[in-house]
């Protein structure tokens, strides 16, 4: 049974997942290839294999041509069951622990076995743009209010498989931390309404367009850390348009392949939380990060980032690739 448990002395929760330990890859060696022909042929997301994957919650696709997108159950989700309530709410044991509601699900975005995200037309990224709000809104209707929907590219990034997958974890309410951060993207003093007005047109913006700003942050935490927001205050990524949808993969593709020709085909995490406006009057955003360093000793002791490139001149070579 995956669990929350407090760590006292952190003054944090811990998600304790010990079914992901039993996914493909949990665990891989150093030299692992990540693409190989056997790999191709056992992949349960290559078509022809859809046996291999619980039953479908969302197709797109036609019956001429075959699927192009597919939702499935994650068969080894950080979190089960749905039932309402707070993995956060106070108890009157201790050690504090509670199991992990919630669900998981993969969205495979590509039939294409080797086709990278890099690769990804903005008419892709809009398919699974579209997937992810279509499945954040089903969830919400079924009592799960957040989700952090996020695509991993490489084993170092967290991809136990090769074929292109991006996932949702939805939970009952958003954890603590996340709470807070929801609080400075709010109301009159939001972050990111300040930082869209006083960074437009500066050394951070790294591309433009009508409703969305794509940014290098002031304090990034990683080399070429980048984000997406969109200029006008809209938090529900639930109630986005297919026209915000759209101009969104456009900037996605188009800063994926810039930072595959800036610093090469490196393992990243690609995330963000949908939370329901009414409850959390939020400012959306993505985050996208390359997973160039490791935390060592001095950063796991202290909790402290280091970022070995200025955020301007990572966002001076995204614009130029």
């Amino acid at each position: 049974m995956n669990e929350w448990r407090w760590d006292a002395l952190h003054e944090r929760w811990v998600l304790m997942a010990p079914s992901r330990s039993r996914r493909p890859g949990a665990f891989p060696t150093v030299g692992t290839s990540e693409m190989t022909e056997e790999g191709e042929r056992t992949c349960p997301f290559c078509p022809g294999h859809e046996h291999a994957t619980p039953p479908e919650l969302l197709r797109y696709g036609d019956a001429d041509h075959g699927w192009k997108l597919r939702v499935v159950p994650n068969l080894y989700a950080m979190v089960g069951g749905n039932e309402p309530g707070s993995p956060h709410e106070s108890v009157d044991f201790a050690p504090p622990r509670f199991p992990a509601r919630g669900v998981g699900e993969v969205v495979i975005d590509t039939p294409r076995h080797r086709h990278r995200p890099s690769r990804f037309s903005a008419d892709e990224w809009a398919l699974l743009l579209r997937a992810l709000r279509e499945r954040v809104a089903a969830l919400r209707g079924e009592g799960l209010g957040f989700a952090t929907v996020f695509k991993n590219h490489g084993r170092s990034a967290g991809a136990s498989l090769a074929h292109s997958h991006a996932q949702i974890i939805a939970l009952p309410e958003p954890p603590p931390d996340v709470v807070r951060v929801l609080q400075r993207a709010s109301g009159e003093a939001c972050f990111f309404c300040t930082t869209e007005k006083d960074e437009t047109g500066g050394p951070r913006d790294i591309f433009a367009a009508a409703g969305w700003m794509v940014w290098a942050p002031w304090a990034a935490a990683h080399p070429f850390e980048t984000w997406f927001f969109p200029r006008a205050h809209r938090g529900d990524f639930a109630a986005f348009e297919a026209q915000e949808l759209n101009e969104l993969a456009l900037l996605i593709a188009r800063t994926v392949s810039a930072m595959e020709a800036t610093i090469g085909d490196v393992p990243w995490n690609l995330f963000g939380v949908a939370v329901d406006e009414g409850r959390y009057p939020s400012h959306f955003h993505l985050s996208l990060v390359p997973r160039l360093t490791r935390k060592a000793g001095f950063e796991l002791a202290t909790g402290t980032s280091v970022n070995t490139v200025l955020p301007e001149d990572a966002a001076e070579r995204l614009r130029r690739a």
